[in-house]
């Protein structure tokens, strides 16, 4: 099969990934929830793994119990080595199956892994058959144009995005730095209460007061800018091991007031 095809075909079902994931988030969280690390409505997780398994498993379409076992594995270890990236790459976890049952290192589960094991069925049986006719539907004169025209839209998507979540990282660092500084102060200003006269502590105080306003803008800021991925990862954490999601980190900074 042809690149312009293979693109073609990546693009469908990494849109058909997204389309399926916010549904099923969407109902889960009762609103709307715009998923995917990418700003455009697709997936790519999902068009590589439609391809992989489209490519691999084909040959064995009359066994489908091997395509649900094989379909099960194979987009499972796409899902670890994809979140394994992601947290090495921007310094965050971007999921997190801790809470489940059967889960490895909190980046698959036996829940989700069951679930696109089915979906390798939907895809071997319906999907791939129907995105097959479809695609031969398309004169073939015109399928390389089509192909760079998505090609290039996933690129400047990808770029977009990718800036995005360095902006996230940065903004994130900025307001993480601002909030030790104001408990730094404000234990400066608990030790040494006694010390100072009352102009000193006035001063600190007031100190402390600007910083609280300086930190209440920046997170008002941050959780509008941001809100997208927030609550497109809503599990997102900074370290697998850390207790609170990194919206539950930024909203808790309140309450240290």
């Amino acid at each position: 099969m042809p690149f312009s095809s293979l693109f073609i075909l990546f693009t469908v079902y990494s849109f058909i990934g997204w389309t399926l994931e916010t549904i099923y988030c969407s109902i889960l969280s009762q609103k709307f929830i715009y998923r995917g690390f990418l700003v455009g409505p697709v997936c790519p997780i999902y068009g590589f793994g439609a391809l992989g398994i489209v490519l691999v498993l084909w040959p064995f379409k009359n066994h489908p119990e091997l395509i649900f076992i094989f379909g099960t594995i194979m987009t499972s270890v796409l899902e670890y080595a994809v979140s394994f990236l992601l947290e090495k790459i921007f310094k965050k976890s971007w999921w997190d199956y801790s809470d489940r049952k059967f889960n490895i290192n909190g980046r698959v589960c036996l829940l989700n892994s069951s679930f696109f094991g089915g979906l390798s069925l939907l895809l071997i049986y319906v999907l791939h058959p129907l995105s097959g006719r479809l695609l031969a539907g398309i004169p073939e004169t015109l399928l390389p144009y089509l192909a760079a025209v998505l090609v290039l839209v996933f690129a400047i998507d990808l770029f977009v995005s990718v800036r995005n979540a360095l902006d996230f990282n940065r903004e994130m660092y900025k307001l993480s730095e601002l909030t030790d500084i104001i408990e730094r102060k404000r234990d400066e200003l608990k030790s040494s209460m006694d010390a100072f006269r009352d102009e000193q502590k006035e001063k600190l105080e007031g100190e402390l007061s600007s910083l609280l306003e300086m930190q209440e803008e920046s997170l008002t800021l941050f959780l509008r800018k941001m809100h997208r991925i927030l609550d497109a990862f809503p599990h997102m954490r900074l370290q697998r091991k850390d207790k609170l999601s990194l919206r539950d980190r930024l909203l808790s900074y309140r309450w240290k007031k």
